[in-house]
């Protein structure tokens, strides 16, 4: 799906948040958009969450990263996710 509008969304470890906010950016008026989690080895469950509203909605792409990266080094790679599409 290409999108004209793509945000990228570091997470990690805030799951009690994460369904929230990324239900939020979803929420929005414009439907030409794409949300790109990235999480960060989170140990609570944002992946669970964030797969979950995946499932539900197409325009939601969720990638774990292999390993801590940090959260600067994470936000680039959710950047860099979100400039390839």
């Amino acid at each position: 799906m290409t999108a004209r509008v793509v945000i990228a969304a570091p997470t990690f470890n805030k799951a009690g948040y994460l369904e929230q906010a990324l239900r939020s950016l979803l929420s929005q008026t414009f439907r030409d958009l794409r949300v790109i989690a990235v999480d960060d080895l989170s140990t609570d469950d944002s992946v669970a969450v964030a797969s979950r509203l995946a499932a539900q909605d197409a325009r939601l792409e969720v990638h774990v990263n292999e390993r801590r990266l940090g959260m600067l080094t994470n936000t680039n790679r959710a950047l860099a996710l979100a400039l390839e599409r």
